[in-house]
């Protein structure tokens, strides 16, 4: 539980920053990835059983639709939840979000 706390801490800011910045690309999933990545490794005491790297996959898909959430959010006018859900279907929504999630469970493995 400690390991998804710390990578929770680091994912939600990443997110949000990430959304409001506007900018999301593969590199900075992976980037983001590897610190929640990171964060869970060490807030686990440094364990590696497969729990903690699910949690933090988990967590950073959960940061990277944080950002799609906010930058969503920060456009003008209002989006239906259809634009919405067709905004995440996108490539360019799945690939970081596929890319960080493998970042958070590579991390583990370094």
């Amino acid at each position: 539980m400690r390991g998804a706390g710390s990578a929770l801490l680091v994912a939600v800011p990443g997110g949000l920053l990430l959304g409001w910045l506007h900018w999301m690309s593969l590199l900075t999933a992976i980037i983001l990835g590897l610190a929640i990545g990171s964060a869970a490794h060490v807030g686990s005491r440094r364990h590696r059983d497969v729990s903690v790297q699910i949690a933090a996959a988990l967590i950073a898909s959960a940061s990277i639709v944080i950002a799609v959430a906010v930058f969503a959010a920060s456009r003008p006018g209002h989006l239906s939840a259809q634009q919405v859900v067709a905004l995440m279907s996108q490539a360019g929504f799945v690939v970081p979000l596929l890319a960080a999630m493998i970042a958070a469970v590579a991390r583990f493995r370094l």
